[in-house]
């Protein structure tokens, strides 16, 4: 095979929807950014979060429990959830809030890029 076989238009991730999209870039962020509020959230009032889930009957009763406790869905209680003990510590807490701020700040940015 010839060079000429691989001979393209662009960089691949020039692709539309890739990473150098704004429209897909803007929707990634906002992904994260609602699971990093929910975080936040959580290790912020994570004395309720706890007695809450140590009050739950089961899993099921403990997602509803969260949800209901953040004002979240059920899908992002489950991220409430899922969090590691150690991420309630201070320097994870800030780590967690640093990373949503710079989410919110690249979102500003690649919108103004739509």
């Amino acid at each position: 095979m010839g060079a000429e076989s691989f001979r393209g238009d662009g960089p691949i991730h020039a692709i539309p929807g890739g990473p150098d999209d704004p429209a897909f870039v803007v929707r990634m962020l906002a992904d994260r950014i609602e699971v990093l509020t929910v975080l936040v959230a959580a290790v912020d009032r994570w004395g309720e979060l706890m007695q809450t889930i140590s009050e739950s009957d089961d899993d099921a009763d403990a997602q509803q429990a969260v949800a209901d406790l953040l004002g979240v869905s059920i899908t992002d209680a489950q991220h409430a959830l899922s969090l590691q003990i150690w991420r309630f510590t201070k320097s994870q807490r800030d780590k967690i809030r640093a990373e949503l701020a710079e989410c919110v700040s690249s979102q500003r940015l690649a919108q103004a890029r739509l």
